[in-house]
């Protein structure tokens, strides 16, 4: 009788953990927005560009995250009509403003930002500091958000039709650059994307080739194909200084002639700096997780 009544007790204190496990399942859904490459620069909305995706469909209770790939500082700024600047900062979900602003008000380069959606509505929003970026998060119930955008340099094509991804295994990328240190080899990680739906292209020809400042060719690949959505190339840098990456998509399609709907250049530069930047960079890396890891004990950490 006495173990009967211990797990009846058990099965009652489990319930509310139970549904605190399903609400958190609930409202745990996440989304990413991707602040693109060059949108700095006003162009970017012609082709509702300067957000990836300017508009996204997501559940209530969503927490989505700006990532900033683009070079300049940029903030998301809620607003009932993001052309009339006098509505920026204006709306509000539960008890929080739907807004960078005060802190940490522009999102730096590289940097994220992350907002909860608790409510359902449609959410326009617009950067202050560049008001020809304007997006939406429409908030409903039970929408499946979207997989996030591969993560890296996202480079679009100059005539807007395939978006090239780019990674690399050594250095890092900083806004809209590349940074490597030299002498070693670096292996780019190509994806290739239809810049209209995100979706990955198969079979595409294209060329690779990284230019030093003075005109010389220090990578020159030509006639390359990814059977699948990606490929790798690798470069040596040997010495420091500033390098154009240009990769030449020529068409889809396993045999000439190609499908030319999926075209065009992509280009970024290529920082090749000494060793020692980054070096302190991590340094001071370092310094800080250290820093805050003995913020967390009551007895400080000597170093």
């Amino acid at each position: 009788m006495m173990n009967l009544t211990r797990l009846v007790m058990l099965g009652i204190l489990l319930v509310p953990f139970a549904a605190a496990v399903n609400m958190s399942n609930a409202f745990g859904q996440e989304a990413t927005v991707i602040i693109s490459s060059g949108s700095q620069v006003a162009g970017c909305e012609v082709e509702d560009k300067c957000w990836e995706p300017a508009t996204l469909e997501v559940s209530e209770g969503t927490t989505v995250t700006w990532k900033n790939e683009d070079g300049a500082g940029h903030t998301v700024t809620g607003a009932t009509d993001p052309k009339d600047a006098s509505t920026w900062g204006s709306i509000t979900v539960g008890e929080n403003k739907f807004d960078t602003a005060p802190s940490p008000f522009l999102i730096a380069p590289g940097a994220e930002w992350s907002f909860t959606f608790t409510e359902e509505g449609e959410f326009p929003y617009v950067c202050q500091v560049h008001p020809w970026m304007i997006g939406k998060v429409i908030v409903g119930e039970e929408i499946t958000p979207p997989p996030p955008p591969p993560e890296g340099l996202r480079l679009p094509t100059d005539n807007g039709s395939v978006d090239v991804i780019v990674n690399i295994d050594k250095g890092m990328i900083h806004g809209s650059e590349l940074m490597v240190d030299p002498p070693q080899e670096v292996t780019f990680e190509l994806a290739f994307l239809d810049a209209e739906t995100g979706e990955p292209l198969e079979h595409v020809n294209y060329e690779f080739h990284v230019v030093d400042q003075g005109g010389t060719m220090v990578a020159h690949e030509t006639d390359k194909h990814a059977m699948g959505s990606t490929d790798s190339q690798s470069v040596a840098f040997s010495e420091t200084g500033s390098y154009t990456l240009m990769i030449v998509v020529k068409g889809t399609g396993a045999s000439q002639p190609y499908d030319t709907s999926f075209s065009g250049t992509a280009s970024s530069m290529v920082a090749v700096t000494p060793e020692f930047p980054l070096g302190i960079m991590a340094i001071m890396a370092a310094v800080v997780g250290i820093g805050i890891a003995a913020s967390r004990f009551k007895s400080p950490i000597k170093l």
